[in-house]
């Protein structure tokens, strides 16, 4: 079998050069140079200048201040490859008018440039500033833009262009680089960028932040990132976002390298939206995203969608893994969510982290605010134990602070290896100056199996007391996942092992097997706990000091939960697969979001079929000695390094050959 595999890789080495297309494309004619008048008009909104060949374009690049103000129309496809290192459009003035491209193309943009300033703008356009660039398209675009030896100036990048007003309805194909600063698919800072879609790749290689398709942006609306990006800080959409973020998607991998102690994150759509944001709604992250650490022990951030959200959210829908090897805070949806109200947000990816910290299925902290009708499928998982008051593991959130989580379901498994997980919130804490309940879990439910060294429960894991204050109460609630540990492990909430805390439990149940050594209990491990009409299965061998005992066969019947509201909370659906009570707004086992149609990428996958064969072997190869390019969607960095290599090759054609 080995001399098979060394004979075929053998032969895809030959094969690759055999059918391999020349490196570099047409000779670069370092003298061209620019026309002396456009094709036509007068620059005015009625009547723009006309571009139609490279140098009419090039004429622009150099023009005046004057015309840096006027309108323009691209009425023909360009050819820029005659131009070694393109003079972006704005550089001494910036650009303030509106160049209209007429959905043509622009093909062969490259830029290659050192540079020791600081705020030194890359593009096609460079200052672009006041100005506005729509309907244009790009292809075969490379930019790399490094920091001259010894220097660590920044610069922005941006395909269409470093800085702009607005950017409309562009489409681009480029790979782009930079050194320090930034780099992005479209553009870097734009007040406003819509209905554009972004293929290729994006690379930071030291520090600074990697965009799929704006750095900073007051709007981004209706845009597509399908290229995989890579940088210290890496967002498959922008990086801050300030009023509108709507209709989004990121189909790119998205890889946080770290170079430094500095704080590394890795986003499917965007680090920031800020609290003045009027909208962030109906975005979608299908890539898998993932920290390396590279030997750092430094925290970051990782998330399929957003790493800090201030605004409301509604319709966030995450399909894409969440792997960080470092100490991080980590979500489905949110590392952190800090606005009032997020909605409709389901996880359907596998949350991982090696390091410490908090990790949710929906949020890694709830910092105030309410998390409603939001769901996770995913695993969640934490492999490092928690320290006490800044970790935990929940299937919707790890940690809530101040936080209320109403109508929320999570079905898939969660595990913690130290303490505070839970299949809803894993750890619970209290905001200074609170006089009543400090963080709600309110008509929720779990499936999945839930598993910690200690303070492991069906719905919460751990929370902290202040005095008489209550920290947590769960009202409304069911579990029927396994729930296993070793020390204070519960069917509902784990506890808290003092005193001075004070916890409501009322009209909940549990019908899960559980399975622990010391403070095991089918309701509450915590004995201060005030529990109110709570029911446990009786025939699962743990018994609890304040809940009550049914068997299933009573827990098919409405007469067998007293207290419980029949009326608007709790529904008695009948169904053969589940006969016991239901919450009405979320029936058992079914979100009420809808699950759109998307494609996931298969890992190796280089050629779009939906399996693996030989042929993706062949293009990873071809990829890797630079003579093919991968397709934007393809996931074919199989070990994990950042890039895609031989290595990559032939992992693949091991997996083919089953070696």
């Amino acid at each position: 079998m080995k001399k098979l595999f060394s004979l075929l890789l053998s032969a895809a080495l030959i094969l690759t050069v055999l059918l391999a297309s020349p490196h570099a494309a047409a000779p670069l004619l370092r003298g061209a140079r620019a026309a002396t008048a456009f094709a036509g008009g007068s620059g005015t909104e009625a009547d723009p200048y006309l571009i139609s060949s490279a140098a009419e374009l090039a004429l622009l690049a150099s023009g005046s201040a004057e015309q840096m103000a006027a309108n323009y129309l691209l009425t023909a496809d360009i050819d820029l490859s005659g131009y070694s290192d393109w003079t972006p459009i704005g550089n001494e003035t910036p650009f303030s008018g509106c160049f209209d491209g007429g959905y043509h193309t622009v093909r062969g943009l490259r830029i290659e440039h050192a540079h020791s300033s600081n705020e030194i703008y890359f593009g096609l356009f460079g200052n672009a500033s006041g100005g506005t660039i729509r309907e244009l398209n790009i292809e075969n675009a490379y930019i790399s833009v490094t920091a001259a030896p010894g220097a660590t100036a920044f610069a922005k990048v941006g395909t269409v262009a470093a800085r702009a007003g607005s950017v409309e309805s562009c489409i681009v194909k480029a790979d782009i680089s930079n050194t320090h600063g930034s780099a992005c698919g479209i553009t870097a800072a734009v007040d406003s960028v819509s209905a554009c879609i972004f293929e290729g790749s994006v690379r930071i290689s030291e520090r600074g932040s990697a965009c799929g398709i704006a750095e900073t942006a007051s709007s981004v609306v209706n845009c597509c990132n399908k290229a995989s990006v890579k940088g210290q800080n890496a967002y498959g959409i922008a990086d801050t976002v300030t009023a509108r973020l709507v209709g989004c998607v990121n189909r790119g991998a998205i890889t946080a390298d770290k170079v430094s102690s500095l704080y590394s994150k890795a986003c499917g759509i965007a680090s920031l939206v800020d609290n003045t944001a009027e909208t962030v709604v109906d975005c979608t992250n299908i890539g898998n995203v993932r920290i390396l650490s590279n030997g750092f022990t430094d925290e970051g951030r990782i998330c399929g969608m957003i790493a800090y959200c201030a605004a409301n959210a509604s319709g966030l829908t995450n399909y894409g893994s969440v792997t960080s090897d470092l100490d991080a805070v980590a979500g489905g949806v949110f590392c952190q969510f800090a606005g009032r109200l997020a909605e409709y947000c389901v996880n359907y990816g596998d949350v991982t982290l090696a390091g410490f910290g908090a990790v949710g299925g929906v949020a890694g902290i709830g910092a105030g605010g309410t998390i409603q009708h939001s769901y996770n499928y995913g695993t969640i998982r934490n492999d490092r134990p928690n320290e006490y008051g800044t970790g935990g593991t929940g299937g919707i959130c790890g940690n809530l602070v101040s936080t209320d989580i109403y109508y929320c379901a999570n079905f898939g498994d969660v595990y913690g290896e130290g303490e505070a997980t839970g299949g809803v919130g894993g750890f619970l804490q209290i905001n200074s100056g609170e006089t009543d309940f400090v963080a709600r879990i309110e008509k929720c439910y779990n499936t999945g199996n839930v598993s910690a060294t200690s303070f492991a429960g069906g719905i919460a894991g751990k929370g902290e007391c202040c005095g008489t204050v209550q920290f947590v109460s769960v009202l409304d609630c069911y579990n029927t996942g396994a729930v296993t540990g070793t020390d204070y492990i519960a069917g509902i909430v784990a506890g808290e092992p003092s005193e001075t805390g004070r916890e409501k439990i009322a009209r909940c149940y549990n019908i899960g097997v559980i399975n622990g050594v010391t403070h095991v209990d089918a309701i509450s491990a915590y004995a201060y706990s005030t529990i109110q009409n709570c029911y446990y299965h009786s025939e699962n061998g743990v018994t609890s000091a304040k809940g009550i005992s049914r068997t299933l066969a009573q827990l098919e019947s409405s007469s067998g939960y007293s207290g419980f509201n029949f009326n608007s909370v709790w529904t008695m659906a009948g169904s053969d697969e589940y006969p016991y009570a239901e919450i009405a707004a979320i029936p058992h086992g079914v979100c009420d979001v809808p699950v759109p149609d998307v494609v996931l990428p298969v890992p190796g996958d280089a050629d779009g079929d939906r399996q693996l064969t030989i042929a993706d072997a062949l293009l990873i190869m071809r990829h890797a000695m630079s003579i093919a390019m991968l397709p934007p969607d393809a996931d074919c960095d199989m070990d994990g390094d950042g890039t895609v290599s031989a290595t990559d090759a032939i992992i693949v054609m091991r997996a083919v050959l089953n070696m």
